[in-house]
């Protein structure tokens, strides 16, 4: 809406030269739309509360800005000339829009409307931000909510850039600037996916040290600080991943699995994404070894920020807070 506003405006501020040109006001609309409708200039006086030579003079304005006349005066009526037709088919519609504008900036204002940015990885997506975003959605339903997936570095940056408000980052202890602002989302585990004809596809649990030896699919280099962390984990252990296939996408990595090419170690989250034809198994000597946090600007000028982080915190039960 506020992209439409700004066309017609410019289209109307400026002539096909880029020359500025005068405006009518919308106090200067107001009264010749009431005076098309009343159909006299006495009976719009009284419904406007003014005087009949302020409406006339309201109109000779309008007259003067649009270089035309408006009005066929008689001393009965009025009658619309072909430049007053074609304003008056305009003039709901530009009263609407200035309505819409005035409640859309108003409720932005409040924080109970407007647009916000909002990126994630794939660990937040796959754990509880969709029940957030439903939750926040249900109660807030003016808000646009514009999401996308993003690196975790590629988050930092863009909000550093202003180009998003609201991030849902994977969370090893992170470094962010000091105008950031860090609320922990989700600690989890890790499990093993597997085939169901796979040899442990029946255990409840596993250890991590039972997949020694097994080929692993792992992510490309941009999951490279994941796979160096669960590495460290089984270096711990005596033994160190065996990558036998790499990809980007959580999906191409699970159509691995499904192809016997290997087993794919992943967060806990991973159960809530059921696939047939395979088994999420939790690794149970592991902990909850990953973090995924939610971050934000102090200094945001977004509203909505604040009460997004506050639905977050509630649904967490929880404020914790890490600058």
């Amino acid at each position: 809406m506020a992209n439409l506003i700004f066309s017609i405006i410019s289209f109307l501020c400026f002539d096909n030269f880029g020359v500025s040109i005068m405006l009518p006001t919308l106090r200067q609309l107001l009264v010749f739309k009431t005076v098309v409708e009343q159909g006299s200039f006495r009976k719009s006086a009284d419904v406007l509360n003014t005087s009949q030579p302020a409406l006339s003079n309201s109109v000779k304005a309008l007259e003067d800005v649009l270089g035309t006349s408006v009005f066929f005066r008689t001393t009965r009526s009025v009658e619309l000339t072909a430049a007053g037709t074609a304003l008056y088919a305009r003039t709901d519609q530009i009263f609407e829009m200035v309505e819409t504008a005035t409640l859309e900036a108003r409720d932005a204002a409040d924080g109970k409307g407007g647009r916000l940015r909002l990126n994630y990885v794939d660990f937040a997506i796959l754990g509880g931000l969709p029940d957030v975003l439903e939750n926040f959605r249900s109660k807030n339903p003016k808000i646009e909510i514009d999401i996308g997936f993003a690196r975790t570095l590629e988050q930092i940056e863009k909000m550093q850039k202003g180009q998003i408000d609201i991030g849902f980052i994977f969370d090893m202890d992170t470094p962010i600037p000091p105008d950031f602002r860090r609320l922990v989302f989700s600690v989890e585990g890790l499990a093993a996916v597997v085939p169901r004809a796979h040899r442990l596809a029946k255990r409840a649990t596993l250890e991590l040290e039972e997949l020694k030896g097994e080929p692993i699919i792992a992510g490309d280099a941009r999951w490279e600080r994941y796979t160096d962390m669960v590495n460290e984990h089984c270096i711990a252990r005596g033994f160190s991943l065996e990558i036998s296939q790499r990809a980007y996408l959580r999906d191409e990595m699970l159509s691995l699995v499904l192809g016997g090419m290997g087993v794919l170690i992943y967060p806990n989250c991973i159960m809530n994404a059921a696939r047939f034809g395979l088994r999420a198994i939790p690794i149970s000597d592991v902990g909850d070894v990953i973090t995924t946090s939610l971050i934000w600007r102090s200094d945001s000028a977004n509203p909505i920020v604040a009460p997004f982080v506050d639905a977050v915190r509630k649904s967490l039960g929880s404020d914790f807070d890490v600058k």
